[in-house]
């Protein structure tokens, strides 16, 4: 889709919903973060897996690891690493009948994608 409708000031809702296309269908997904060629990263909560979705919508596994408990807002750096943190937001009390299950210290993993940063993230 292209994104002009939704910079100019103003885009009625219906111009809008007229611009949405389908890429992929997704699962639950906790985060996501798209790199400068349009490739998005999307956080499998239920598989503890990052898919990698290409621009024209095929998707791959890019890692699975059980460590990986509700990747929450990934970031691509500057080398090309995808940073994963495990937020574990499934184990917060409001998840686990009022008491919390998380487990500390609560991590981040980093991940040599291969993917650049988009250009407007880095300045």
């Amino acid at each position: 889709m292209p994104t002009r409708p939704l910079d100019a000031p103003g885009t009625a809702p219906e111009t809008l919903s007229g611009a949405v296309e389908r890429v992929a269908v997704t699962p639950s997904t906790g985060g996501t973060a798209i790199a400068a060629d349009g490739t998005l990263f999307v956080s499998d909560t239920d598989t503890q897996r990052i898919l990698r979705i290409a621009p024209d919508g095929t998707v791959s596994s890019l890692i699975e690891d059980p460590r990986l408990l509700w990747v929450d807002a990934m970031w691509i750096d500057v080398t090309g690493r995808l940073w994963m943190p495990a937020a574990q937001i499934n184990r917060l009390a409001l998840f686990q009948g009022g008491t919390s299950r998380v487990r500390y210290p609560v991590e981040v993993f980093i991940l040599q994608a291969g993917a650049e940063p988009p250009p407007n993230d880095h300045r």
